[in-house]
């Protein structure tokens, strides 16, 4: 497995510092996963991976969406997010993350114009448990496609982020719920990130 050749400075990849409500909404929170074109690993790269965890926390703020796990990798990304306010389109957030990314990756790559995203699937969580596993799972998916060996190591996922904000009493709880039965749409193949430049602090 690649990893980073110097530790990152942890506040690089950890700045979704607001501490999660612990608390379940049924009918406000939702599991989402949203794949490439084509399943294309537009986003293998440090720089791009960066980027789109950027945009991902900006328009989950803007649009009034509170991110509780999420895991970003080359060629899709898993979240669970919840609103308090029902009238915050779920689509409308998601609409604004893809442009805005499609945008910004079109123009680092030089292809302006070209379709990035190919749709996204989201599925309210209605049960206590089944939101726990989905956290678990979300949070791991890195270590579920064989990137890392645990989830802390891999930047673009909620874990750290988890080890620095939760108390130690909800992570034992979230880690005593299984994920590997889950059925999510995760027929993905994502590549390890290739850091393409040195970390900076």
């Amino acid at each position: 497995m690649r990893q980073p050749t110097s530790t990152p400075a942890r506040s690089q990849f950890t700045d979704w510092h607001h501490a999660p409500p612990h608390r379940f909404i049924p009918g406000s929170t939702y599991i989402i996963t949203g794949g490439t074109l084509y399943k294309q690993h537009f986003f293998a790269k440090g720089q791009s991976l960066r980027m789109l965890q950027s945009f991902l926390f900006e328009t989950a703020k803007s649009f009034g969406w509170s991110l509780e796990a999420w895991a970003l990798l080359s060629d899709h990304y898993h979240l669970i997010a919840s609103a308090d306010d029902k009238t915050r389109k779920l689509s409308r957030w998601l609409q604004r993350f893809h442009s805005v990314s499609a945008e910004a990756i079109n123009g680092i790559d030089g292809c302006r114009g070209r379709q990035v995203w190919y749709q996204y699937w989201d599925k309210c969580l209605t049960f206590e448990a089944s939101y726990w596993a989905r956290l678990n799972y979300v949070t791991n998916n890195p270590v579920k496609h064989g990137l890392v060996d645990t989830a802390v190591d891999y930047p673009f996922c909620s874990a750290t982020s988890i080890e620095l904000w939760w108390p130690s009493a909800m992570r034992r709880k979230l880690k005593s719920f299984k994920y590997d039965q889950i059925k999510e749409r995760d027929d993905f193949d994502p590549l390890p990130i290739d850091w393409d430049e040195p970390w900076r602090g």
